[in-house]
C-alpha cells in the first residue's frame, strides 16, 4: 500500500535511484569509452589537441544529463504533474 501513495512512491524511487544510479553510471561510462574504442573513433578523438580529461568529463556529463532527464520524467509521471 505504501507504494501507491505519493510519498511512498517518491521515497521508493529515491531508494531505487540511490542504489542503481551509481551502477548505471559506471555501465554507461564504460560502454561509451568501449564503443568508441571498438569503432576506432577513440584514437582519432584522442589524437586531437584536447586533453583526455575533457573527453572523459564530457562523456560523464552527458551521462549525468541523460540520467537526470530520465529521473525527472519518472518523478513527474509518478507525482502526476
Amino acid at each position: 500500500l505504501m507504494l501507491f501513495t505519493s510519498s511512498g512512491a517518491l521515497f521508493s524511487l529515491v531508494q531505487f535511484v540511490a542504489f542503481f544510479g551509481p551502477l548505471v553510471g559506471l555501465v554507461l561510462g564504460f560502454d561509451t569509452i568501449n564503443r568508441e574504442r571498438n569503432e576506432g573513433t577513440l584514437s582519432k578523438l584522442l589524437s586531437q589537441p584536447i586533453y583526455r580529461d575533457v573527453v572523459i568529463n564530457g562523456k560523464f556529463l552527458a551521462g549525468v544529463v541523460m540520467i537526470t532527464v530520465m529521473m525527472v520524467s519518472i518523478v513527474l509521471v509518478i507525482t502526476g504533474l
